[in-house]
């Protein structure tokens, strides 16, 4: 009898220790997943990808409503680093990412330069804001078998991805932009615009 009991005792330690491996595995599964969406996140408008948003992201039904009164247009796919408002950074390092549940946190810690104030491509303005150690909880949630970015942060994209954005605009344009007599004024206000921003960022360095 005795046998059979130890013989029993065996098989549920074997047991509860198989389910252990799984449940650690897929907790480490879960947390690497998690990682990788939060470096995809951030390493993407670190560069100045504009539409990462598109498929990584969900949003509260408050932060949708607050979106929505800033921009009537918004549709969470994309941001427009010369019109949304913006923080100018020079690095990022995730240095912990927690997983509970259905819900992950990474924390991301930036070297800012500048941040923008108001809306609008001649509204926004460009201020010196500078702090080397800008730390940001970037918030997961788990749903549709698969991690989101949740209620993302104002977007941080670096100096270089910047200017390489307006500098591609206004040589696309082209120099002779403010002299050419088919040009609006308004149009020709969007143009100044972009070059005193470009001045600004190239202070910045």
């Amino acid at each position: 009898m005795k046998k059979y009991s130890v013989a029993i005792i065996l098989v549920v330690y074997f047991v509860l220790s198989a389910f252990a491996h799984i449940i650690a595995a897929d907790e480490l599964a879960n947390l690497d997943s998690a990682r990788e969406l939060a470096e995809k996140f951030c390493r993407a408008e670190f560069m100045g990808v504009e539409d990462i948003r598109l498929n990584i992201a969900k949003y509260s039904r408050k932060q949708m409503l607050w979106e929505k009164k800033r921009d009537p247009e918004f549709r969470g796919m994309a941001k427009f680093w010369d019109n949304d408002p913006l923080f100018v950074v020079t690095s990022y390092q995730i240095t912990d990412v927690s997983v509970k549940g259905n819900r992950a946190i990474a924390t991301i810690v930036y070297n800012r330069l500048a941040r923008t104030e108001g809306d609008g491509v001649l509204k926004r303005k460009l201020i010196h804001d500078r702090m080397s150690h800008d730390i940001v909880k970037l918030h997961l949630i788990y749903n549709e078998s698969r991690w989101w970015v949740y209620d993302p942060p104002i977007p941080r994209v670096s100096i270089e991805a910047l200017i390489k954005d307006y500098r591609n605009t206004l040589n696309r344009l082209g120099s002779d932009w403010l002299e050419r007599p088919d040009i609006s004024e308004s149009q020709k206000e969007y143009y100044r615009k972009d070059q005193e921003n470009l001045t600004i960022l190239n202070g910045l360095r």
